[in-house]
């Protein structure tokens, strides 16, 4: 796995959703319906965007991307099933790839300034107050041994995107 963090790549939920839906424009129609028929799952991808950011590259495509792709493809499969399992089928299918990836990868400024998914502070919040957002393109450091707990950086991107929704 790949992962670099491109600082210039991040851009606010507006602009990172119109990326989103430039590169993969087969994906348009389906969030279409999913706004109209679960509003709270644009928060849900919104929040996701602003935890892992779009800067957060993996193999070459934004992790929040990949993320959302892949939700939207599970919501599709689940098209005409009952309301419950088409959001329980975005939501996991959302929040899985990133807490796979993130179990494997920190970001570090320094050695002593260090990003975990599991830590619950989303990335944009984090390399605001870090101070070390640079146009450069800063290798995220990717753990040869996975150390992040799954479980937990699931939890809390769950926690936020969804209490976000309601707070």
């Amino acid at each position: 796995m790949n992962a670099v963090l491109v600082h210039d790549a991040r851009a606010p939920g507006a602009r990172a959703l119109g990326r989103f839906k430039a590169r993969h424009p087969d994906k348009v129609k389906t969030l279409r319906i999913l706004d109209v028929d679960w509003p709270i799952a644009t928060s849900a991808y919104q929040h996701l965007f602003a935890y892992v950011t779009n800067a957060l590259m993996v193999d070459g495509e934004p992790l929040a991307f990949r993320c959302l792709r892949r939700a939207l493809d599970a919501y599709e499969d689940v098209f005409g099933l009952s309301d419950k399992r088409r959001f329980d089928a975005f939501l996991t299918e959302l929040l899985v790839p990133a807490s796979e990836v993130l179990k494997a990868i920190h970001v570090s400024a320094t050695p002593d300034i260090v990003w975990r998914a599991e830590d619950g502070v989303p990335l944009s919040l984090w390399l605001d107050e870090c101070q070390c957002a640079s146009p450069e393109t800063v290798p995220a450091a990717v753990r040869r041994n996975a150390l992040g707990d799954e479980a937990s950086i699931r939890q809390a991107m769950q926690k936020f995107v969804l209490e976000r929704n309601h707070g």
